[in-house]
């Protein structure tokens, strides 16, 4: 909150609750999942594990036993908490950019962990419409209101960053495309089939590329990104093949990805 106290401000007004982010609330709900048990939060220096988040540099560098379940690295910069890593404590990383970072052996599981989000919303209702998924830095910037609220008047629903994981996962599951700049609005899209277009916002609000292709990498894809009049000419002409070519080479490769994800869970003290 701290990195962008405006963003987090809207975010708590358009909630009328305590400012959240999806994406980091969906790690507690998907470990809950994995493993059974009840999870509560903990300081990064006590904390026992970590899960979703470009967190792994920063957890490995304060914690010298916890355990890492599907985090990925942020900055890729290397110091001394990355130089060493003992392998038995990483159950899962984020990407093959986190695992060769780490030096971790190639045989460690790759994957974000919010892809379980599959098994736990509804995916029975009609389709239709397209879901804009954005950023809390998108959602919390003035430019990035602006080409949002361009968005809404083009007939896309915005569904802010502060809705729970839940919300979140089956406003996608029930749309025709995402558009999103966030990176777990690809997860989520990703996880219940959806077609996804990554795009570029206004640019102070975008977050590191890298990010996304470590959490590509699980599939073996890469980020392809549109610019913010790419995309509204591509919603405007209806002219989705690609983001649905790759919806389905990633749906097909999807439960490679979680089975990998529930071995790693076992492991979880």
């Amino acid at each position: 909150m701290r990195a962008n106290p405006g963003a987090w401000m809207r975010l708590g007004f358009a909630a009328r609750s305590v400012p959240r982010n999806f994406g980091d609330e969906l790690s507690r709900l998907v470990v809950e999942y994995f493993t059974g048990r009840r999870v509560r939060w903990a300081p990064s220096s006590s904390a026992s594990l970590v899960g979703i988040g470009s967190v792994a540099e920063r957890f490995l560098g304060v914690n010298p036993e916890g355990q890492v379940f599907g985090s990925g690295a942020r900055e890729f910069r290397r110091d001394p908490s990355t130089a060493a890593v003992d392998p038995a404590r990483i159950l899962a990383v984020r990407g093959e950019l986190t695992r060769d970072f780490l030096r971790l052996p190639a045989g460690v599981p790759l994957g974000d962990p919010g892809l379980a989000v599959s098994d736990l919303v509804p995916r029975n209702g009609r389709r239709r419409g397209v879901v804009v998924i954005p950023h809390f830095r998108t959602y919390g910037s003035a430019a990035g209101r602006s080409q949002l609220a361009r968005l809404v008047a083009d007939g896309c629903e915005v569904v802010a960053p502060s809705r729970s994981p839940l919300e979140v996962a089956t406003r996608a599951a029930r749309s025709d495309l995402v558009v999103t700049s966030s990176l777990h609005g690809l997860v989520v899209a990703n996880a219940t089939s959806v077609p996804a277009i990554l795009v570029r916002f206004a640019s102070r609000t975008q977050e590191p590329d890298a990010k996304y292709a470590d959490y590509l990498s699980a599939f073996s894809r890469k980020p392809r990104w549109w610019s913010f009049d790419e995309a509204r000419k591509m919603l405007a002409d209806r002219s989705f093949a690609d983001a649905v070519e790759e919806r389905d080479v990633i749906t097909s490769r999807l439960s490679g990805v979680l089975e990998g994800l529930h071995g790693a869970a076992r492991g979880i003290a």
